[in-house]
């Protein structure tokens, strides 16, 4: 009886051993697959946020462009103007691939309408300005983005005014935007590099150099993308004092600028080709109390340099402005889905176990900027909104 308990017992002592060293070699098992189906649905949780959100963009977001009409002629009253112009405005978009884009036009009159103020670095920076005049014409302001309309008495007895706004519109300011297909279609944007060229014994003063800082900065602002500005201030002989950071990733045309203090040609231009590379050299002699001069000397100069060299844009500067500003938005558009994409694609080809903390952020870093642009009334700086979309791509790019 005592050895059949004792056999019974080691028995059960060895089933319970075994129940053990199982429980220890499945545990680990049971851990990861809850992990991974925990790690899954978390996955398949952001794939469908994300995929939401790109939704959203395309076929929701409206981005909203105030367009303001403001009347020359006191005392000329046009009830029905801005409705009846809207209404065509929207009949053209629709067969356009701008949908996105809500074109606003804000009545300068209406009390309502007055939140809305005008600022060159918001979205207010449409102007359409009306004017009677001995014949039907249009005049694009050369530095601000506003047309000026000039209207016969005929075209408001015969009611072609709402026409000829929409045209204003749809063929001059907007025009970018509605052919943003061919601007982007180029084989490149140009990289322009300032260079400020001057003697050992003459260098340039820290005034002009700062002077010459700020120019760059707000014609970075004014050309990106379609334009990239680097300076360099370097002696005759070549050493580079500072330089700019170079944002353009690859280049198939560039411009050069040189200022040179007491140059004996006074301006060449020079086109040359390196390496597959389109070059247009502008010389220009330049004085260090010129170059203090801002605004009229070197950020007019540089800016009607870009316009020469490039050869797009010389019959109307302001179409330039006009191009770039349309490229920023759309460009901000497209770089947000592209961070979307590419999050997507990293979540679902296992890339991104390494880098699961980086979800949160790449997507409230999405919905800062979608937060900005949609149904916003604000001033938008889109240079600069345009700039932070650029890094989005590698911080919601979780392989990295």
């Amino acid at each position: 009886m005592q050895v059949m308990l004792s056999i019974v017992i080691d028995f059960f002592e060895i089933k319970m051993g075994l129940k053990h060293v199982l429980f220890s070699l499945t545990l680990p098992i049971i851990l990861f697959l809850a992990h991974s189906l925990w790690n899954k649905s978390y996955k398949l949780e952001d794939i469908d946020y994300l995929e939401r959100l790109g939704n959203f963009i395309t076929r929701d977001a409206e981005i909203i462009i105030p367009i303001r009409i403001r009347y020359g002629d006191e005392g000329f009253n046009f009830p029905d103007l801005i409705e009846a112009t809207q209404n065509q405005i929207d009949a053209h978009v629709m067969n356009k691939p701008a949908s996105i884009f809500n074109y606003k036009l804000i009545d300068d009159l209406k009390p309502s309408d007055r939140k809305y103020h005008s600022s060159h670095k918001g979205l207010l920076e449409y102007t359409v300005e009306l004017a009677l005049g001995s014949d039907n014409s249009v005049v694009l302001h050369p530095d601000e983005f506003k047309a000026y309309l000039y209207y016969e008495t005929s075209a408001v007895l015969s009611n072609d005014l709402p026409f000829f706004i929409t045209q204003v519109i749809a063929s001059h300011l907007m025009w970018p935007d509605f052919d943003v297909k061919s601007l982007i279609a180029k084989p490149s944007f140009t990289h322009v590099i300032l260079n400020v060229i001057y003697k050992a014994d003459k260098s340039v003063s820290k005034k002009s150099e700062k002077t010459l800082r700020h120019a760059v900065n707000d014609l970075r602002d004014l050309f990106i993308p379609m334009y990239d500005i680097e300076l360099i201030i370097a002696e005759v002989n070549g050493s580079v004092s500072n330089s700019g950071e170079v944002r353009v990733q690859k280049d198939t045309k560039r411009i050069d600028l040189t200022i040179e203090q007491d140059s004996s040609d006074t301006r060449k231009k020079i086109k040359l080709n390196a390496d597959g590379e389109e070059i247009t050299k502008i010389v220009e002699k330049l004085e260090n109390n010129e170059m203090d001069n801002e605004r009229f000397t070197i950020y007019t100069m540089v800016a009607d340099f870009i316009i020469e060299a490039s050869g797009d844009f010389e019959y109307c500067p302001s179409n330039l402005n006009l191009a770039v500003r349309s490229l920023q938005r759309h460009y901000t558009v497209a770089n947000l889905l592209d961070a979307i994409n590419i999050a997507v694609y990293s979540l679902r080809n296992k890339t991104s176990t390494s880098r699961g903390y980086k979800v949160p952020t790449c997507k409230n870093e999405l919905i800062k900027i979608i937060d900005i642009i949609h149904r916003n009334e604000n001033p938008i700086n889109w240079s600069k909104l345009y700039e932070t979309s650029k890094n989005l791509y590698h911080m919601c790019d979780l392989s990295e």
